[in-house]
């Protein structure tokens, strides 16, 4: 009697399984079935987020890129002209970024001095490195210069340096220093050793 229940108990296990194949290979509902549904699942919510990812990154791009067209710095300078000129006073500049890292600067600056002041006005190319935090640039700058002291000398002015921004927050940020080399020419006569170095705000659109 043992023996043959446990015939019929094999038997019955047996068929159990060869229904259980039929139903798979049918489609019709299984553990298998449902793994593959939600792995079905889980591929399709994967490539909806990496959908959106790519939108939101195409979005972002042109408001990046954007956001570094135009500089404009203000702040406070320091001059020292030959022979015995020091002074304290402003500069102010306009950038424009037409690619990443080049761009032109239109650059103003005035010195005060008792009854003697002096004011530069220069254009020229700047290349900036556009690190995530600090952001450091060279520039070349060619103009004027016109010194007053009662009348009026303008004459040559050209400066070539560099200085370093850091950024406080989005569109803003403080150059820790500009430091430019100046020469200068009246009238004939050239000079060389003379500096600005400037600190202020950068404001970037």
């Amino acid at each position: 009697m043992v023996c043959s229940l446990s015939a019929l108990t094999v038997l019955q296990l047996a068929s159990v399984q060869l229904r259980c194949r039929v139903n798979l290979v049918d489609g019709e509902p299984g553990l298998e079935v449902d793994e593959e549904r939600r792995r079905a699942d889980a591929q399709s919510t994967e490539l909806r987020c990496q959908d959106n990812i790519a939108y939101c990154d195409l979005g972002l791009v042109p408001l990046v890129a954007s956001a570094q067209k135009v500089e404009i710095f203000g702040g406070y300078q320091f001059t020292h002209l030959q022979p015995a000129f020091n002074a304290n006073g402003w500069n102010v500049s306009l950038t424009g970024n037409f690619k990443h890292v080049l761009g032109i600067t239109a650059d103003f600056s005035g010195a005060y001095k008792e009854h003697v002041n002096s004011y530069t006005y220069a254009v020229g190319p700047v290349l900036t490195a556009r690190l995530p935090v600090v952001q450091p640039f060279i520039h070349a700058l060619f103009g004027g210069i016109t010194a007053t002291n009662g009348q009026s000398h303008s004459g040559f002015a050209m400066m070539v340096g560099g200085g370093l921004d850091v950024g406080l927050r989005k569109g803003i940020g403080f150059r820790i220093v500009q430091a430019d080399w100046m020469s200068t020419r009246f009238a004939g006569d050239t000079r060389n050793r003379n500096a600005r170095v400037s600190t202020g705000i950068v404001i970037k659109f």
